[in-house]
């Protein structure tokens, strides 16, 4: 009796070591998804603080802004508006169009042009400007005449 009592006890162990088995890799899968979601967690973090850094960065950083504003009869002048000094500024040749080239200017400064009105040459409504930095040109808008 003893040897079946033996067999029995050892048939039990056997089950709670497979049950024991079982559980552990249920807790292995569990922890290796745990950890793979904290690890998403971390990268989305760490990506989110870049944007807002790179945002804060690109605040803050000066930047060029020509706008073009009307003097007097055919006169104008593009003035820097921004915080930073834009060098090389060239704006596209047009038929009715007299500036100069390659200008550089300093936040709030200007620099004068012409604007003649001639025959089949109206106004333009904007004027197209380059400079170091802006290779893509930018259309300034162009008030009308008082």
């Amino acid at each position: 009796m003893t040897g079946s009592v033996a067999i029995a006890i050892s048939l039990g162990a056997f089950v709670v070591s497979i049950k024991a088995r079982q559980d552990s890799k249920r807790s292995v899968a569990a922890a290796e998804r745990s950890a793979a979601a904290d690890e998403a967690a971390l990268l989305l973090g760490q990506r989110e603080a870049e944007e807002r850094r790179a945002v804060a960065e690109e605040a803050v950083r000066p930047k060029t802004q020509l706008v073009v504003e009307h003097v007097k009869d055919v006169y104008y002048q593009v003035r820097n508006a921004g915080n930073a000094m834009a060098e090389g500024i060239t704006l596209a040749a047009m038929e009715n169009l007299q500036a100069p080239e390659n200008v550089t200017l300093l936040s709030g400064e200007t620099f004068g042009i012409r604007l003649l009105p001639a025959w089949g040459h109206p106004l333009p409504s904007g004027l197209r400007a380059t400079w170091h930095g802006q290779s893509e040109p930018v259309v300034l808008p162009v008030p009308p005449r008082d």
